[in-house]
């Protein structure tokens, strides 16, 4: 076929030119030309003994580790009633208290001196002045009775004063005032000390 290539070795006899070697008849390679090997015979060699296969070392048998169980999850119990409380156990509880109360009772602390108490005396006048009846009372017939209320200094004079009662005539109040700032005093004392003290005097008008 002309679209076959074919190509044979020099050595190959018999085989035609454009021949392949498929479509020839008989084909052969000359003595002279040929390849061939020959084994050479080998005397077998006794195999070598097996080598033992290495001991291997046993391990004492270890011992198990024991395994815990798992803790049985608990049951929920249900709550208790509170416990009944009656009187009787109210007493007895009480009464228990009380006497171990008093078993243990500390001792009472020793007794305590109260404080003296301070003597006070009053200013004690010693100048007084009286007021005079007012003109204008006299001419309306005003009477009563007013009352002026003073600080005594440690000095024994009259520091201020003021009306602490009255029968509602300014006239006679504008006189007591007048008279009471001019009186004098022994002042008053605390544990021996002067000291000021607050007193009311007392005004009579009368036409």
């Amino acid at each position: 076929m002309p679209n076959e290539i074919s190509a044979n070795y020099k050595r190959v006899k018999g085989i035609e030119d454009k021949i392949s070697i498929a479509s020839a008849y008989t084909y052969w390679i000359p003595a002279s030309e040929r390849r061939v090997v020959v084994a050479a015979r080998v005397t077998p060699q006794p195999s070598p003994a097996p080598t033992p296969a290495p001991a291997i070392p046993t391990t004492p048998a270890t011992t198990p580790t024991p395994v815990t169980p798992a803790p049985t999850p608990k049951r929920e119990e249900a709550p208790k009633p509170p416990p009944t409380i009656t009187p009787e156990k109210l007493l007895e509880a009480a009464a228990s208290k009380e006497t171990t109360a008093t078993a243990v009772a500390p001792p009472p602390p020793p007794p305590v001196t109260p404080p003296k108490p301070s003597v006070i005396t009053r200013p004690e006048p010693i100048k007084k002045v009286m007021p005079k009846y007012p003109e204008a009372a006299r001419a309306i017939g005003a009477a009563g009775k007013v009352v002026v209320k003073v600080v005594v200094g440690v000095d024994g004079k009259v520091k201020s004063a003021s009306i602490y009662s009255t029968f509602g005539n300014p006239a006679c109040e504008e006189a007591a005032l007048a008279a009471a700032r001019q009186w004098e005093f022994k002042p008053a004392t605390k544990d021996g000390e002067p000291f000021e003290q607050t007193i009311q005097i007392p005004f009579d008008f009368k036409p």
